[in-house]
C-alpha cells in the first residue's frame, strides 16, 4: 500500500498582529497561497507515487497471473490471435461483396490497418487507454509538481519583496533557506513552461543552448549534443535548463519536508492573536 503524505500546520492565532491592519491582512493572505500552493504539491507527489505503483502493478500484473496459470501467456495470444482473424475475415468478406480482391497486397494492408483500427477501439470502449495517454499522466503529476513548489517559491519572494521592511528575521532567513533547499527549482519550471524554446534548442534570448557535458539521472552528455527535456529517472524529474545544463528535482517527502519547515518557521516568526488552527482540514 502507497503511504499517504500528509503536511501539517499549526497556526498559533487567526491574524498576525501589526499596526498595519491592511499590511496584517495582505501578509496572511500571501501565506494563505504559500500553503494552498503546497499543498498543490502535497496532491501531486501523493499522485506521482500511486502511479508508479500502479505501472510496477500493470508491469508485473500478466507474471501475476502467470503465476496461477502456467498456460496463461499461450491462452493470452491464442485469444488475441483468434479476435485477429475474426475481424480479417469479417473485412475479407466485406471487400469480396464490394468486388475488390482481399488477398491483394494493396488491399491485405488496407484490412490489416482495419483490425489493428477495431482492436484498438474495442480496448478503448473498454477503459483502455492509448499507451502514448497513459504515459502522460506520470510526467502531469511531475511538472504539477515542480509548478506548484515554483509557486511557493515566487510568492516567498513577493512576500519579501512586498513587506520586507516589516518582516521578523526569521521569515527572511525561512525564505532564503527555501531557495537554497531548491536552487535549480525555477530554471527546471522555466524549461517546463518554455517548452517552444528548449525543444527548438533555444535558450530565452532565443539563442543556440550551450549543452553542457555531464553525467546524470542515467544519461551521459557527451560533446555538447545532448538536448534532454522532460525525463523521468525514478523520482527525479529532469530537464536541459537555459544555460545548457541538464538538472533535476526529485519528486519525494525527503523534498516536501524541508519546505513544509520553512512555511511553519514563517508562521512562526509572526505574533498571532485569535484562535488557533491547524491545516489541513
Amino acid at each position: 500500500m502507497i503511504t499517504m503524505h500528509i503536511y501539517e500546520f499549526n497556526y498559533p492565532g487567526m491574524i498576525i498582529i501589526l499596526s498595519d491592519t491592511d499590511t496584517a491582512w495582505a501578509i496572511k493572505r500571501l501565506i494563505n497561497n504559500i500553503e494552498s500552493s503546497f499543498t498543490e504539491a502535497a496532491v501531486a507527489l501523493n499522485l506521482f507515487e500511486s502511479e508508479q505503483q500502479r505501472l510496477y502493478e500493470e508491469l508485473h500484473k500478466d507474471d501475476l497471473q502467470k503465476g496461477n496459470d502456467p498456460d496463461f501467456f499461450i491462452k493470452k495470444w491464442e485469444e488475441e490471435r483468434n479476435k485477429r482473424n475474426e475481424l480479417t475475415i469479417k473485412y475479407q468478406s466485406q471487400f469480396t461483396s464490394e468486388g475488390k480482391n482481399p488477398y491483394s497486397f494493396e488491399q491485405r494492408l488496407i484490412i490489416d490497418e482495419l483490425v489493428e483500427t477495431e482492436l484498438k477501439n474495442e480496448k478503448w470502449k473498454s477503459g483502455v487507454f492509448p499507451t502514448s495517454y497513459e504515459h502522460q499522466i506520470i510526467f502531469i503529476y511531475a511538472k504539477a509538481f515542480v509548478s506548484a513548489l515554483d509557486m511557493v517559491g515566487k510568492l516567498l519572494h513577493f512576500l519579501w519583496k512586498d513587506h520586507k521592511n516589516i518582516l521578523p528575521q526569521g521569515v527572511i532567513d525561512q525564505k532564503n533557506k527555501f531557495f537554497q533547499l531548491l536552487p535549480q527549482l525555477e530554471h527546471v519550471r522555466n524549461s517546463v513552461q518554455h517548452h517552444e524554446y528548449r525543444v527548438r534548442g533555444l535558450n530565452k534570448d532565443s539563442q543556440p543552448l550551450d549543452i553542457q557535458p555531464g553525467s546524470k539521472g542515467g544519461i551521459n552528455i557527451v560533446g555538447g549534443k545532448s538536448l534532454v527535456l522532460n525525463h523521468l529517472n525514478g523520482n527525479k524529474f529532469g530537464t536541459t535548463i537555459n544555460d545548457g545544463q541538464f538538472v533535476e528535482v526529485e519528486i519525494s517527502d525527503q523534498t516536501m519536508k524541508p519546505v513544509q519547515q520553512c512555511i511553519q518557521g514563517i508562521i512562526d516568526s509572526f505574533s498571532w492573536e485569535g484562535i488557533g488552527s491547524s491545516h489541513p482540514n
